[in-house]
Order: structure tokens, then sequence, then C-alpha cells
């Protein structure tokens, strides 16, 4: 009888080891996460240096683009760089301003300072980044540049239709046609051409609404 209940205890004693094995295997990896991070915690000056790092960086990123868009404005003729200027001043104004009649009142004030910017709609030797280089189905080139004065342009339509009733196109007999097969999109460059006059926002442009014509617009340019 004694060995029978000294069998049955020694049982119930390897189930309970058993157990409190299994109950060690669970709590001390969790333990031993949980304690991880504080043991190997980041060193609080370090990261106020990497921080203070990171902040002079951008700071001389900021000043370094600042210092190249000033050198480009310099470097623009005055038509385009007063041209810019207005569509530029006229955007800020226009998202600053409430009330439908109060913004298309600067639409209708921009007009005349955008056409003064520019006698005659010449742009001799403007400067400019491709960002729209192909050809029509009848193989025609539709060319649109980048300006300065971000989300702004200057370029052709881009299709035929548009160019019937005026909108311009650089045809597939244009001397200008082999010098633009050698250009990609993203390539910048000087060129010259002619807006097109339009009475209400000094020179044509393809936006469909208000707050397109005044925040990023394409001025249509024969080339």
């Amino acid at each position: 009888m004694s060995d029978t209940h000294g069998g049955a205890g020694g049982s119930k004693a390897g189930r309970n080891l058993a157990l409190l094995l299994a109950g060690l295997a669970v709590t001390v990896p969790f333990t031993f996460c949980c304690c991880v991070p504080l043991m190997f915690a980041p060193d609080q000056q370090e990261v106020a240096r990497m921080n203070a790092e990171a902040d002079m960086r951008r700071a001389a990123e900021r000043a370094a683009a600042a210092e190249a868009r000033r050198e480009l404005w310099e470097s623009l003729p005055a038509t385009q760089r007063a041209f810019c200027e207005s569509l530029e001043r006229y955007r800020a104004l226009y998202e600053q301003t409430e009330g439908d009649l109060a913004r298309s009142r600067l639409r209708n004030q921009r007009g005349p300072e955008l056409r003064d910017a520019v006698p005659g709609g010449v742009a001799q030797d403007w400067v400019g980044t491709v960002e729209t280089l192909t050809t029509t189905s009848a193989g025609n080139v539709v060319l649109v540049l980048d300006l300065p004065c971000e989300g702004f342009s200057v370029g052709t339509t881009n299709n035929e239709l548009s160019a019937v009733l005026g909108a311009p196109l650089i045809s597939r007999d244009s001397p200008l046609y082999d010098t633009l097969a050698e250009l990609s999109v993203g390539d910048g460059l000087r060129f010259s051409g002619r807006l097109l006059p339009d009475d209400r926002d000094g020179w044509q442009l393809s936006a469909l609404t208000e707050r397109g014509s005044m925040t990023a617009a394409q001025f249509y340019m024969r080339f």
C-alpha cells in the first residue's frame, strides 16, 4: 500500500514540476523581452545630438534650395521674372481670399499685369524644364515646359482639334522638330516663343476652372 501511495505522490509531484517548468518557459522569455528595452534604452544625450544634426541638415538643405532659387531667379530674363512674380503673388492672394466675387476680382486684376509683364507676348530666352514631349496621331509635336514659378507652365495644346480652334502645336515639318527630338522629359533649356493674347487672363491658358487658372495653369505658347 505504501508503495502505491508513494507512486501516486511521485506522479503528482512530477506533474507539478512539469507545470512549473512550463510556466517558467513562458514567463522567463516574456520577462526578458520586457526588460531588454530597459537594458538597452538609448542615451538621451545621443538622441538629442542626432536630432540636432538632423535639424541642421534640413536647415542646410533649405538654405541651399533657397540660394539655388535666388540664383535661378536672377538669371531669368526680365519679362519672365515679372511674369512669374505676378503669377506667384496672385496665387498667394487667391489662396488667402474668401468669397467668389473677391477671388474673381483678383483674376480680373491679374490679367492686365500679366499682359504688361510680357510686351507683345514675346518670350525671349526664357528658362524652363521639359514636362511633356510627345506627338499627336498626326505626328505634330506636343510640348509643355515647366516654369520656375512652380505649378505654371507654357506650351502647346495636346490635340489636333484644339489646334484647329487656334491653340498651337509644333508642326512635324518645323525646323524645331529635329532639335526637340534630342530632348527628354526633365531636361532644362532656354527657349523663345510668343504667348497668345486673351482679354481676361492677359494670355490664353488651358485651365478649366478659375482656381486652376489662378494656381496651376498652362499658358499657350507658339514656338
